[in-house]
């Protein structure tokens, strides 16, 4: 009799169940483990996202996008396209999110 792969594919997924003197130690680190991920995954998403939606290249997608109808796409005032407050929310942005910014270093 051959045997293939998905006849013991179930095997593996079974849950593992804890038994003996190390159970309840096994358990407990279980839970911390799982209250650790509950507290850390929301706050690493929006980092990670943040890091996909800011810096440099996002002002300067910014400005193109708002540059798109001027003639010749040319001006003469970066202020009066992308005032700086936006600038910096959209550079800064990330180092606030992620814990860098110079006020929460110092």
């Amino acid at each position: 009799m051959q045997f293939s792969e998905s006849r013991f594919a179930g095997l593996f997924s079974v849950p593992q169940r804890h038994i003996g003197s190390g159970a309840t130690s096994q358990l407990r680190d279980e839970h911390r483990m799982q209250a650790y991920e509950a507290e850390r995954l929301r706050p690493v998403n929006e980092i990670v996202a943040g890091t996909r939606s800011g810096g440099p290249k996002r002002v300067i997608d910014e400005v193109e996008a708002r540059i798109a109808d001027l003639p010749g796409q040319k001006f003469n005032d970066l202020g009066g396209i992308l005032p700086f407050e936006a600038r910096d929310a959209i550079v800064n942005g990330y180092s606030r999110l992620a814990g860098f910014s110079t006020a929460q270093v110092q």
